[in-house]
């Protein structure tokens, strides 16, 4: 094994471990720990679908060969899964034996299946059974579709019935009683119950689910009808082989038949409690209505320099705005857009969609624009993982409204955030440009960490004016000075700023190197980051989920320090800072530091040069590597622990407390390399 290098896909199980060590804190709010093991259970569904999916395509193949980690695909399948069964027995022990009995003593208990009652069958009668059908299974089963629940029963001389658990129905019952109390149920739990005394000679039943490849590609040269190759690619994904199958503790028997009739390796199947899927939780989660059990309101306001009186287009002519999501609102973005599509000085909107909310003021914005006459021109990236159905819904209705829509590059995806309004006045024209670390969906700006930041400067506005010719198929990037973009020059420029850190150490200056994203797998990055530790930066990595990097290791990267923040809100913001001297450069970018994103997308990084804005963000950074309540520090052999301070600094607190313009004292990184709380005098 390469002890350069962690394996990627495990490194990831630890990140969803930590994941799961939030659900099971007794410090953090009980429904908000019920959201966290729906989280890991969601988590995990969408990781064996793709990433186990491809190992075990390259074990089919009798591929040996190795990742940079040294472990060959067969070796990590068999890891993954052994650390994977102990994280959901740690679930469903968590979730039975410490969740259910607090839920009990808030007057929110479980109706176990041996105490179900006639108000519950009563409901099974007039709701569920009616939708059920019944499939007699004398040969081959039908299909399986990932998405769905299915009931397996068997009765007398092995005679089998299938039943799909109606994908309509939520997978929690609620019965209200008096005084606020609420008595629940899982659907699964209901239908395996009372299924035997409704289908005759049916006695044993098991319920089962089955995850399938998601893991597909479509055809990119297909340039003349590629929304209709992702559309093939979707009903593909449907139809895929089998990556796994979930059943019930104890359905020995009936898991074989199943596992059998999908062809799958017996190491595949994965037997679990109640819930079937954790995921389920989400539904116990959205259908209590108790807020003293939830995490408290933290409401976004609006970021420094933002006037609610005056055009957005007014504000930005005067000065930049920079908007930390979720403490500061998505709004302003909104309206630049809404502003955009009703000014008739407005001549051309420009954006790039990965990922957007059901119900997008964004689409509906540009809709607007396009319907009005003004230019829209939408690149829309149609390949984004598991939101491909919702993105071809978008591009059929901007393209109806009379928006020019694009559908990324062809064999690279398009993960870059910008957009771009023009507008001509008496003046001449005017370009302003907003671009991020996070996506156009203002639904998940209330929930993920990320910066934006909003400009009419023509410097920065015509270097973006350049990209989008560059995505559209006009013109190279060549000219640009300020913007990195990758696959072309974001990598090289992030490898040369790390050389810069080594040089100023050479010449007798410190060096120093924060960064803050959601991974770390680059294999050249990771390189330079050891030549850097090597020669006396100081490197102080935030990586949410995913880190290669081995810190810690005399002689090699002992002056790499890697935390990771799971809390409240997702961490998805992506800050990467370099000292140069006491003159520090700044960015702010949509790219992690992977293969995936420096050498096969097209994403952006842009400088923050404003001091005041600079200084804004600097503090964000130095705030995340301040926490000591919800920051784990990676081990050099691949273990997290929780980082522990003389007082508890909970970094999102602190952050949404600036946000409210409190004057709050926050911890830094001391020279000697430990977390100090920084009182207030």
């Amino acid at each position: 094994m390469n002890q350069r290098f962690f394996h990627r896909d495990l490194s990831w199980v630890e990140f969803n471990a930590r994941v799961l060590a939030e659900g099971l804190r007794e410090d953090v709010p009980l429904l908000e720990r019920v959201k966290f093991l729906a989280i890991t259970g969601s988590n995990f569904d969408e990781f064996f679908q793709v990433r186990v999916a491809t190992l075990r395509k390259q074990r089919r193949r009798g591929d040996r060969s190795t990742c940079p980690s040294g472990i060959r695909p067969s070796e990590a399948i068999d890891r993954i899964h052994r650390r994977v069964r102990e994280l959901l027995r740690s679930a469903y022990e968590g979730f039975e034996q410490r969740i259910l009995p607090q839920l009990e003593a808030e007057g929110i208990p479980r109706i176990p299946r041996s105490e179900f009652d006639e108000e519950v069958k009563g409901f099974f009668l007039r709701e569920v059974f009616p939708l059920l059908t019944p499939v007699s299974l004398e040969g081959a089963f039908p299909f399986l579709h990932p998405e769905r629940f299915w009931i397996l029963g068997c009765g007398d001389e092995g005679r089998k019935v299938l039943v799909e658990i109606p994908p309509m129905l939520p997978p929690v019952v609620f019965f209200p009683g008096p005084g606020g109390r609420v008595r629940w149920t899982f659907l699964e739990e209901m239908i395996e119950a009372f299924l035997p005394d409704l289908v005759p000679g049916v006695r044993d039943v098991m319920v089962f689910r089955v995850l399938r490849d998601a893991d597909l590609s479509v055809d990119e040269e297909r340039d003349e009808d590629f929304l209709r190759a992702m559309e093939e690619v979707l009903e593909d994904r449907a139809s895929s082989r089998a990556v796994a199958l979930f059943v019930r503790e104890g359905a020995d028997r009936l898991a074989e038949a199943v596992r059998e009739e999908l062809e799958l390796e017996e190491d595949a199947v994965f037997r679990t409690g109640v819930p079937l899927a954790l995921s389920s939780l989400f539904a116990l989660y959205e259908g209590i209505d108790r807020a003293d059990l939830k995490d408290p309101p933290w409401p976004p306001v609006m970021p420094a320099g933002y006037e609610e009186e005056r055009s957005i287009l007014e504000v930005l002519d005067d000065r930049d705005l920079l908007l930390h999501h979720p403490y500061e609102s998505f709004y302003p973005v909104i309206r630049l857009l809404e502003e955009a599509a009703e000014d008739p000085e407005v001549l051309v909107v420009k954006i790039v969609l990965y990922r957007t909310a059901k119900d997008s003021r964004i689409v509906a914005a540009l809709e607007r624009a396009a319907r009005k006459g003004k230019q829209v021109v939408v690149l829309l990236e149609l390949k984004a993982r598991f939101d491909e159905a919702r993105n071809i819904e978008w591009a059929k209705r901007l393209e109806r409204a009379g928006a020019i829509v694009l559908y990324g590059i062809s064999h690279l995806k398009v993960h870059a955030k910008a957009l771009m309004v023009i507008r001509k006045d008496g003046k001449g024209i005017r370009r302003y440009v907003h671009v991020s670390t996070g996506n156009y969906n203002e639904r998940t700006a209330q929930l993920y960490s990320d910066i934006g930041f909003m400009t009419s400067r023509e410097d920065l506005a015509a270097e973006i004016a350049h990209f989008f010719n560059m995505v559209t198929g006009y013109t190279n990037i060549t000219s640009l000075q300020k913007l990195a973009v990758a696959p072309h020059t974001l990598k090289p420029r992030l490898i040369s700023l790390i050389e810069r850190e080594i040089h100023r150490v050479r010449d007798g200056e410190s060096g120093r190197i924060m960064a803050k994203m959601n991974a770390l797998a680059d294999p050249d990055v990771i390189e330079a980051l050891y030549r850097a530790s090597q020669e006396g930066v100081e490197v102080l990595l935030n990586v949410r989920g995913v880190c290669m990097l081995v810190p810690g290791v005399p002689g090699l990267s002992e002056r790499i320090r890697v935390v990771s923040i799971v809390d409240r809100f997702l961490e998805h913001s992506r800050i990467y800072y370099f000292e140069n001297g006491g003159e520090p450069d700044l960015f702010i970018a949509s790219a992690d530091w992977m293969p995936r994103n420096l050498e096969r997308r097209v994403e952006l990084m842009i400088p923050v040069e404003s001091p005041g804005l600079k200084r804004k963000v600097i503090r964000i950074l130095t705030t995340y590597f301040a926490d000591t309540t919800h920051s784990y520090l990676l081990t050099p052999q691949g273990s997290y622990t929780r980082v522990t301070g003389p007082e508890p600094v909970r970094a999102q607190e602190v952050l949404y407390r600036l946000s409210q313009r409190e004057d709050v004292s926050f911890s830094s990184y001391e020279e000697e390399g430990r977390f100090r709380v920084r009182k207030k005098r």
